[in-house]
């Protein structure tokens, strides 16, 4: 039986002793950081990397399929290299947290 993860998105909120991460919608959190260096910067970094993670994943795997297609003209949607490209930023720009 596979578990899913909670669903996202997840929000990072200062807590009693710390930091704690949640998704808005569940009465539980998915982790404390409580008493560790950075608390509040690790929290951040937890919610972009768990939040971006699928359109990150999605455009990968988008210019992925876009670069191995032996014929790219043939691709039904029909996308462009700079469409490709500009997603590709976007998505990096948001796991970066630009």
């Amino acid at each position: 039986m596979k578990t899913e993860h909670t669903p996202t998105p997840w929000a990072a909120n200062e807590w009693a002793t710390g930091w704690t991460v949640s998704a808005p919608d569940s009465h539980y959190s998915v982790c404390h950081l409580a008493g560790c260096n950075n608390a509040a910067e690790n929290a951040a970094f937890i919610v972009r990397a768990v939040n971006t993670h699928d359109e990150l994943v999605a455009r990968l795997e988008q210019a992925l399929q876009y670069i191995e297609h032996p014929d790219v003209r043939s691709i039904p949607f029909a996308l462009s290299v700079d469409v490709i490209a500009r997603h590709t930023r976007e998505a990096l720009a948001k796991a970066k947290g630009i």
